[in-house]
């Protein structure tokens, strides 16, 4: 019984081959050469793995030439190519694990080397190649049911090739996240997908960039959750100034709605702000967004990250924030204090004076036009007509009250800090 197929050019000819794996006691596989009109030559069998069920091709042995990897009781095989369509005697891998039914060619640890997954009874076995042709000893990852199919991708996007698996039997699939070494999976996360699924493919179905898998006839949604864009770039804004808002939409494709956990923004100092119509949750097959706003308060190059929580698999959801804070290079007038009270004073009689400290608090020399005081005051300064960054000088005011009770008047200073003119308050008493 013929129980799986594979396809590849195995000669070097340009026309498709096919490997079949024969499920029979001995072992076999069958290469048959394509003809490139949809035919064949005769087949020819090469013995392989007991009971052999199915079939990987990769290049183990990185000599540019197509090998093929096969599975079966209690063992993995390797026949290496030669390049013209025949191969060698087989290379078999104790697994210890009765029947199996699938295998996988991929590079599961990252060193540019294929290496092999054979799927258990509750068990992937990963044997990790060494470049030659040949393979270490299998380690083990756990599953929750037997190992009909396996398929490999990066389902949650970390760099890491992780593993799908799905049971004839059981009518769930699961998910091992590798750590990158090949070796170590976490804890399988199981999927329910209503009914037994012997089978499994991958692909992004739905165009959110994220990969999918197929179990039988069923789409299953590798989440149900994408955010797009995935990054916000603001253009340059001066500090104390907000950019226009920019938007982020959250698409839910599951048919149930989507509980929000929360909605998040962490950044240097209070740069970004959000608000968003997504309350609670989301609605089945529908979406919301989220609006940033850019308002810097220091300068520089300020970024963040926009997180999104729910209760699915690629939780949180992350958009990376980033702009540009500019300084406006402008003088600025700071005033200690800003306002001067005095207290009674006998009508006719002048006041102890009073001190006002200015000081050039921006980024840009301060030209100063004209310091006066109006009412019953008089002033005095230190500041001549410009101040230099960081500088001050110091106004010296008096009150001589011409009448009695309450006098007010101001000293308002002309220069060329935004606003144009800066004022101090002025109160006394006037007393017989």
């Amino acid at each position: 019984t013929s129980t799986g197929v594979a396809v590849a050019d195995l000669n070097g000819d340009g026309n498709a081959d096919l490997v079949v794996a024969n499920n029979v006691p001995s072992g076999t596989v069958s290469v048959l050469l394509g003809l490139g009109n949809g035919l064949f030559q005769p087949q020819i069998a090469y013995g392989a793995a007991p009971y052999t069920y199915s079939v990987a091709l990769a290049d183990f042995n990185q000599d540019g030439k197509v090998d093929i990897a096969v599975n079966g009781q209690d063992y993995a095989g390797i026949l290496l190519g030669n390049g013209d369509g025949t191969f060698q005697h087989v290379a078999l891998y104790l697994v210890r694990e009765g029947a199996s039914h699938s295998i996988l060619a991929a590079d599961v640890n990252s060193d540019g080397i294929q290496d092999l997954a054979v799927g258990g009874s509750s068990t992937v076995y990963i044997l990790l190649g060494k470049g030659d042709g040949s393979f270490k000893m299998p380690s083990t990852a756990f599953t929750g049911g037997p190992v009909d199919s396996i398929v490999a991708g990066d389902f949650n996007e970390d760099g890491n090739l992780d593993f799908a698996t799905s049971s004839s039997i059981r009518s769930s699939f699961y998910v091992l996240l590798g750590q990158g070494d090949g070796r170590t999976f976490h804890k399988y996360l199981s999927f329910g997908t209503g009914s037994a699924k012997p089978s499994l493919s991958i692909g992004d179905f739905n165009n959110d960039g994220y990969p999918d898998l197929c179990a039988g006839g069923a789409v299953l949604f590798q989440t149900t959750v994408a955010v797009k864009p995935t990054t916000l770039a603001f253009p340059d804004t001066y500090i104390g100034q907000s950019s226009a808002a920019q938007t982020v939409t959250l698409s839910n494709y599951a048919a149930a709605p989507l509980p929000i956990t929360s909605i998040t923004i962490s950044s240097q100092g209070t740069s970004y702000s959000q608000t968003n119509t997504c309350g609670s949750s989301v609605p089945a097959n529908g979406t919301c967004t989220v609006s940033v706003i850019f308002a810097p308060r220091e300068a520089g190059l300020l970024t963040g990250t926009l997180k999104l929580e729910e209760p699915v698999l690629n939780s949180p959801q992350a958009v990376t924030l980033s702009g540009n804070a500019l300084q406006r290079i402008v003088p600025m007038v700071t005033l200690d204090p800003p306002i001067l009270t005095f207290g009674s004073q006998k009508v006719g009689t002048t006041s102890s004076p009073q001190f006002i400290t200015l000081t050039n608090s921006g980024t840009a020399k301060l030209t100063i036009s004209g310091i006066a005081a109006s009412g019953d005051f008089a002033q005095t300064n230190t500041c001549g007509t410009t101040l230099l960054v960081d500088q001050n000088c110091t106004l010296i005011v008096t009150f001589t009250p011409n009448a009695t009770g309450t006098r007010t008047g101001a000293i308002p200073i002309t220069d060329n800090a935004p606003g144009g003119t800066q004022s101090v308050p002025l109160t006394g008493t006037g007393t017989n």
